[in-house]
């Protein structure tokens, strides 16, 4: 009460004193001395100013304005023109005084925390000495009567264990807020008074909390750095307030209206960031405008969009943005200088896309004029410099540093020039379609008989392998094939079965590969054989199945290739084009999980994504890279275009086609129909539908299904004797007149069994009745499961029931998908630009765009931009972290079920007791399902207790689903607290969101096969009060456990079964925390394979930076002349002009496929190579030693430039990590982005440099 009553005198006199007009003498005193006039004349002057402050025309100043003035440098000068009737020393007392208030009010905040803490405190040890009341009877323990005394007794145990838990939360909460102080006072330089830093008081203020010591700390270390002039990345743990406290306060301190202040989050992050700035600057002291800057390829640089930025500047406003944003507006101006530079627009020269459209008799593209508007991209291009120059003289905040500037994740291509159609088309379609097939099919026979496919239950397993393009068999393969793929399927499921009971296959969501390792010994061999029955229908001859199998393997690749003159261009093709899908791409695409590496693009987001004007036809219609579960890049695709396309198959194969797919199919198959001759029944694309619907076991209306079905069945036993398929079959598979279908390719049968036949209806079914009278009319059967689908030509595509019908049978059928993506999706989607533009995280990192970034994160990364400097690590903080997450105390790990699916995962954790109070799904494991649909599924399921299930939409929105209304409302919006409430953390909110928890709260957080150390901490750290009384539960997977295993007894030296028997030795709480140590450790491999495959991609990302900033710099004072004549070189006698700075960022993209081996390239021999060709950029010395750095670094030393020593990292280990890296180059080459490469008929091709 005192200090409230001092509080409100100190606001009074402080508000009081600045705006009194002061003693009439004291004023005259004042002119006086300033050549003034006398007492009379003050006197005057003091009663106008009283009249003009009591009309409005003078300031009358409140005390948020007082506060303002203290945050302002010139609070005093600047207070002493709004009342020139004040002294300095009053205008010194006015700001010493409003101190002092919040000062005071700040203490009065600080005291009732700790007071409520302590009466939370006082509750808990009532609670702890009363007799213990079991919590959460159930209705069916209660209607049964007494439970027994055991129960009773362990029910109370548990309860007063977690009421001890609790005290101990409490009781730490309390503690820490008693001897909490503040750090950003200090002694002057005479030592005769205290200085403090007024930002930091008023944000205490305002926001009602006190700054940890970490926090000024950091603060003070980054305001250093900036004033020098210096970038900075630093560490801070997670839970510390590095985007609530460290980044506003940022902003608050460096944007003073002289420069541009920009911060950079991650696309997830976004909206939650631009919430977090908008509450930190909405009190009125700390006013501060928060715009957000959004930018794409379709974007123009207007007028209003420099404006904006100019105004931030003035207006001391924040600029919120992304990754991609920033590096799409670069990327523009490069786009802008290319078109200039041309003098026109790309165009599409893809014959294979036309050319199908031709076929489908589909209506030609419209030619646009390709002519360029040069005067408007020159205003666009001196616009974009402009605001370049913003940000070169601006500071360049960049929170979760290890996410924005990762080395592969970061990148962004923007294709450029003119179209072409893929090489090898279709066959680089058709190949990955029969391999992909063949684990499908398995899979989908591997489901209980009640989930299988309406396809497989028909007993056409077969559906989908037939094939393009190939060649007529002969009569000893045709005689032999239908035996061999039997066998070779029968070998292939074997095969499958074993991985998954050895967890080296996991069959959830789907079946995904594990373990390469197993791969290449056990499933590679017999995907090679299967690989060769299609080789050989699709016309690979002159070479023995023993070579053909060593080159798909990879043993004998070089002697068999090189030394065979026998073999042509195509056939060397199909080999080098088998063995990358063999040995890279498949095991590479196997690796992915639906939904969360991938996955196509569901009508909502296509709408919306159309509406910005940011839906091309290959994002459209092509599978797309996802950051997280069911969260799709916003402008990302898959840049190998084998990867793309195998990616686009598994896609369509696991979510179907969506219902403008469907929609499109059946209009297209329409228009086909209708450009054919004869009998409707018998057109080619007619008898097509019939084999669909026959395909997902219906019929045609109309049809002898039995009459049909004998007619192929001796049509196939024909065709097994002459090798040749007869004109009917070849017609029913798709109409192709200027490529004839393979003769052989479609009879596999199936190696299992097909179903018994369903059970008959009784004879008095009423609708069997109908059914057969109907059928009789129609010359059907008489089943009415095969009667109800129309004819093609009969079709009525307005009927909106049965065209949905239509799509519910057919949407997953491989028939169908494999129509729509071979003839719709492939010959137009797969054109490619043969050159591009590329940004990644050394140009957001880097010099180029900002010259002073203040970076942090609670996990950075070491692989930073060289003129960002080493990573300051925070004393201790991973230590900490290790010790927390190794604690059994606070995690513990629950082994799942072999036979676990995503609602027995969902329905033991509301089971669980003590009751969770959060999901943190890190592993990726809830598939299937969005957020909204988990939180509807576990409302209802969770203990009484918990009135709702908190959340969270695209962008980071908070929302809460209540149980009482089942409605969905803003989170901020409801009054339910945190201990009544469970919190849903999807995979892409696990890094940076923040959920108020109750200090006890126990959360479950999943493992996935693909998680790192940095992921894994990340998501614990939700829980802000982890090892504070919050506890973690693993839930772990048999196959993640196997992996586990695995690894930790790897880096032990021993084996996996010694390991274990080492743990069961152990006693339980040592054994406890060893099994913790495991999971850490495996994590920790993870991260290390990880940055290992970075680290060279980084490394070649740093050298082309050193050019790229210096080309970009010479760009930004030429750009004017693009697209002129006359081009000024870059220095006197030069002959490197703007166009040749231009061509560094114009880099040649290769898709073809290579007719010879790929010659592996030393990466610091092309880092060589680079220097000769841009040394007119070069010409620093300081550019010399950061080449020579990094040249040094992928020799396995670390380049000191200071003492002009090498250090040895490693030196015994450096054969093998040589050996160990050209491998690694060989095995990812087929998977990388595309770099400039050269290929010629029969010559020695440069592989693809840079993972993929």
């Amino acid at each position: 009460q005192r200090d409230n009553e001092r509080m409100l005198a100190l606001v009074e006199g402080a508000t009081r004193l600045a705006n009194q007009a002061g003693e009439p003498a004291a004023v005259a005193g004042n002119l006086i001395a300033g050549g003034g006039a006398t007492e009379e004349a003050a006197a005057e002057q003091l009663a106008g100013f009283a009249l003009g402050r009591a009309g409005g025309n003078e300031a009358e100043l409140g005390f948020h304005h007082l506060v303002r003035l203290l945050a302002c440098s010139r609070g005093e000068s600047e207070l002493l023109l709004l009342n020139p009737y004040l002294s300095r020393e009053q205008a010194a007392r006015v700001s010493d005084e409003t101190a002092l208030a919040l000062l005071t009010a700040n203490r009065i905040a600080q005291s009732l925390r700790c007071l409520d803490e302590a009466r939370g405190l006082q509750v808990l040890l009532l609670q702890l000495q009363a007799p213990p009341r079991p919590k959460n009877v159930s209705t069916r323990a209660s209607a049964s009567g007494r439970r027994s005394a055991k129960t009773l007794s362990s029910e109370a145990t548990a309860l007063k264990r977690e009421l001890q838990r609790e005290v101990s939360s409490k009781a730490n909460l309390l503690a820490s807020a008693l001897v909490s102080r503040r750090h950003y006072f200090g002694p002057s330089s005479t030592g005769s008074s205290l200085v403090y830093e007024p930002h930091f008081l008023i944000y205490e203020f305002t926001h009602g909390m006190l700054l940890r010591e970490a926090q000024v700390s950091l603060l003070r270390k980054f305001l250093d750095a900036q004033a020098a002039g210096r970038s900075l990345c630093h560490q801070l743990i997670m839970g510390q307030g590095k985007t609530t406290v460290i980044a506003p306060m940022l902003a608050l301190l460096i944007g003073d209206g002289s420069m541009l202040v920009t911060q950079i989050v991650p696309t997830p992050l976004l909206r939650f960031s631009h919430a977090t700035l908008r509450s930190a600057f909405s009190a009125p002291p700390l006013h501060k405008p928060v715009w957000t800057f959004r930018f794409d390829r379709r974007a123009s640089v207007t007028i209003e969009l420099l404006d904006k930025v100019r105004a931030a500047v003035t207006e001391r406003a924040v600029l919120l943005s992304t990754p991609a944003a920033v590096k799409a507006f670069l990327l523009k101006l490069l786009e802008l200088l290319h078109l200039l530079d041309t003098g026109q627009y790309p165009k599409n020269l893809n014959s294979i896309g036309e050319k199908m459209r031709r076929v489908m008799r589909l209506k030609p593209r419209k030619v646009t004029d390709d002519r360029i508007d040069k005067a408007s991209l020159q205003q666009q291009a001196a616009r974009a410099v402009a605001l370049l120059q913003l940000w070169k003289s601006g500071v360049g905040i960049i929170d979760e540093v290890d996410v924005v500037l990762h080395p592969l994740k970061s990148e962004l291509n923007w294709p450029l020039g003119d179209k072409h159609a893929l090489d090898f088309a279709p066959t680089r379609w058709e190949l990955p379609w029969w391999m992909l097939h063949a684990l499908l099919l398995l899979q989908e026979e591997a489901k209980p008989e009640s989930q299988r496919a309406s396809w497989l239950a028909s007993g056409r397993s077969s559906a989908g392998l037939s094939g393009r393009n190939s060649a007529p068999a002969s009569k000893s393969v045709s005689s032999t094939s239908a035996e061999a793929e039997r066998e070779c399927l029968l070998r292939l499921k074997s095969a499958c079965e074993q991985g998954i009971a050895g967890n080296y296959m996991q069959r959830v969501p789907h079946l995904a590969l594990l373990s390469e390792e197993w791969y290449h010994a056990t499933l590679k061999p017999l995907m090679g054989s299967w690989l060769l029955i299609w080789l050989r229908r699709t016309g690979l001859h002159d070479i023995s199945d023993d070579a053909a199998i060593r080159c798909l393997a990879g043993g004998g690749v070089e002697g068999s290739m090189a030394n065979s003159a026998t073999l042509s261009d195509k056939q060397a093709k199909m080999l080098n084009l088998g063995h990358d899908w063999l040995t890279y791409l498949l095991p590479h695409v196997l690796r992915k999980i639906s939904r969360v590496h991938f996955g196509l693009l569901s009508v909502p987001e296509m709408i919306a994504m159309q509406r910005d004007g940011a839906l091309p036809r290959s994002r459209r219609y092509m599978a797309v890279p996802f950051v997280g579960k069911d969260t799709p890049t916003a402008s990302s695709e898959f840049a190998h275009p084998d990867v793309a396309i195998g990616i686009s198959i598994l896609a369509y194969r696991y979510e179907g086609l969506r219902k403008p797919d469907f929609g499109a199919l059946i209009q297209n198959l329409r228009h086909m129909l209708e450009a054919e001759i004869g009998p409707e029944l018998k057109r080619p694309t007619s008898l097509l539908w019939m084999e669909w619907i026959e395909a997902a076991g219906r019929r045609v209306r109309g049809t002898k299904t039995l009459q049909r079905r004998e007619a192929a069945k001796s049509g196939a036993a024909a065709e097994e004797l002459s090798g040749t398929e007869s004109p009917s079959r070849q017609r029913a598979s798709g109409y192709e007149p200027e490529t004839p279908r393979s003769a052989a390719v479609g009879i596999i049968r199936d190696p299992m069994p097909p179903p018994p036949p369903p059970p008959q209806a009784s004879e008095g079914d009423a609708r069997k009745s109908v059914g057969t009278a109907v059928s009789q009319a129609l010359g059907g059967d008489g089943d009415p499961n095969m009667w109800d689908i129309l004819p093609l030509h009969l079709l009525d595509l307005m009927d909106v029931d049965y065209m949905s019908m239509l799509f519910e049978l057919l949407r997953k059928l491989p028939n169908t998908v494999q129509f729509y993506l071979d003839h719709m999706v492939f010959p137009e989607t797969t054109a490619h630009q043969r050159a591009k533009l590329s940004a990644n995280g050394q140009d957001l990192g880097g010099e180029m765009l900002f010259s002073r970034r203040i970076a942090f994160s609670g996990t950075p990364s070491s692989l930073l931009p060289l003129e960002m400097g080493a990573c300051i690590h925070s004393m201790g903080d991973d230590a900490k972290m290790l010790r927390t997450l190794t604690n059994p105390a606070v995690v513990t790990s629950r082994m799942l079920p072999a036979d676990w699916d995503v609602p027995g995962v969902l329905q033991l954790l509301a089971e669980m007791q003590p009751p969770v109070s959060a999901l943190i799904d890190c592993g990726a494991l809830v598939t299937g399902m969005n957020n909204r649909e988990v939180a509807a599924y576990l409302l209802h399921r969770l203990p009484p207790q918990m009135e709702g299930v908190v959340f969270l939409e695209a962008g980071g929105h908070k929302k809460i689903m209540l149980r009482a209304t089942g409605n969905v409302m803003d989170l901020e919006r409801c009054g339910t607290p945190p201990d009544k409430r469970f919190s849903f953390y999807d995979q892409v909110h696990t890094t940076g969101m923040d959920i108020p928890q109750q200090p006890n709260a126990v959360a479950v957080l999943t493992l996935g096969k693909d998680l790192t150390f940095r992921d894994y901490a990340q998501a614990a750290y939700r829980m802000r009060g982890i090892g504070k009384g919050q506890t973690i539960s693993l839930f772990v997977t048999p196959q993640v456990a196997q992996l586990l295993a695995n690894e930790a007894a790897g880096g032990r030296g021993v084996s996996a079964q010694n390991r274990r028997a080492e743990l069961s030795a152990m006693p339980p709480q040592q054994r406890m925390r060893a099994e913790l140590e495991d999971v850490s450790a495996w994590l920790m491999v993870n991260s290390m394979k990880t940055e290992k495959i970075q680290f060279e991609l980084w490394c070649a990302q740093c050298a082309r930076n050193v050019w790229r900033k210096k080309a970009v710099g010479h760009l930004r004072h030429v750009y004017t002349e693009m697209g002129g004549k006359t081009l000024s070189p870059i220095a006197p006698g030069s002959a490197h002009t703007g166009r040749h700075s231009l061509d560094v960022f114009r880099e040649r993209v290769v898709r073809d496929v290579s007719n010879s081996v790929p010659q592996f390239v030393d990466p610091r021999q092309e880092i060589a190579d680079n220097v000769r060709v841009y040394s007119a950029l070069l010409q620093d010395p300081a550019d010399i030693k950061a080449i020579e750095r990094i040249q040094a670094l992928l020799s396995g030393h670390d380049f000191d430039a200071n003492t002009q020593t090498k250090r040895p990292e490693g030196a015994g280990f450096e054969q093998e990590q040589e050996q160990e890296q050209q491998e690694r180059w060989r095995q990812q080459w087929a998977l990388a982005r595309s770099r400039p490469t050269r290929s010629e008929p029969r010559a020695s091709r440069q592989c693809p440099r840079g993972p993929p």
